[in-house]
C-alpha cells in the first residue's frame, strides 16, 4: 500500500468545492455558484492554547482560535476563496478556503474558516 492509499484510508468525510462563476444573459453579469470537485477527504482541528477550542476576548468580541485543515487528494486544484461544504461524523459545515493549497506528492492541506450564519 502507498502512502497516498494508507492516507486516503483515513478520509471518513464528503466534501463539495464550490467556486463562484461569472455568468452574462442579455449583456448583464452575474455570479453563480459551481460545483468543482466532490469527493472524499478529512478535517483536522489543530489544538491551540492546550485546549481543542478556545475563545480569546478581544475589546469587542470573543474570537474563536482553532484551524481547521482539510486533507484531500493531490490531484484537485482548491482555489483561494473556494466555499467548501464538508460533512463528517454526521457534522455537515460550510467552510472557505482561506490558504494557497500545501501540495504534497500523497495529498494536499487546505486551511479553511468556518462561515457563520447570523439571523
Amino acid at each position: 500500500m502507498s502512502i497516498k492509499d494508507a492516507l486516503e484510508s483515513l478520509y471518513t468525510g464528503e466534501c463539495v468545492v464550490y467556486v463562484m462563476e461569472d455568468v452574462t444573459q442579455d449583456g448583464i453579469t452575474t455570479q453563480t455558484k459551481k460545483v468543482l470537485f466532490t469527493g472524499k477527504c478529512r478535517l483536522s482541528y489543530n489544538k491551540k492554547y492546550g485546549s481543542l477550542h478556545e475563545s480569546v476576548q478581544t475589546d469587542t468580541f470573543a474570537r474563536s482560535e482553532q484551524t481547521i485543515r482539510l486533507f484531500l487528494a493531490n490531484d484537485v486544484v482548491v482555489p483561494e476563496g473556494s466555499r467548501i461544504t464538508v460533512t463528517q461524523n454526521g457534522v455537515t459545515g460550510e467552510y472557505m478556503s482561506s490558504s494557497k493549497a500545501a501540495v504534497y506528492s500523497s495529498h494536499q492541506e487546505v486551511v479553511l474558516t468556518a462561515v457563520h450564519k447570523y439571523s
